[in-house]
């Protein structure tokens, strides 16, 4: 089936599919020809509270950003724009 799926993408104009796997996901996805991409590195980060060990310079660039973005810009749109490139559901 993801076999299928990936031609389809591939059927609609996709160029490129990227992906975060995990454990045996990392099998499933070599399986199907994915790549390790060099230099890519997983991050998360907990939004309950303050960013910890966040520079100064950071904290500044998230609240400028922030008071940058208009109130009725949904979520997904400032994403969108903030990665400068189109997603699979746009493609």
């Amino acid at each position: 089936m993801a076999g299928r799926i990936l031609e389809h993408l591939r059927e609609q104009g996709v160029e490129c599919v990227q992906v975060i796997a995990h454990g045996t996901e990392e099998d499933f996805c070599a399986d199907l020809g994915f790549k390790r991409t060099r230099g890519a590195v997983a991050m998360q980060m907990d939004l309950k509270g303050p960013p910890a060990g966040a520079s100064p310079v950071g904290r500044a660039e998230v609240g400028r950003m922030a008071k940058s973005m208009p109130e009725s810009m949904p979520a997904e749109e400032a994403l969108a724009g903030a990665a400068g490139s189109k997603s699979v559901a746009e493609a």
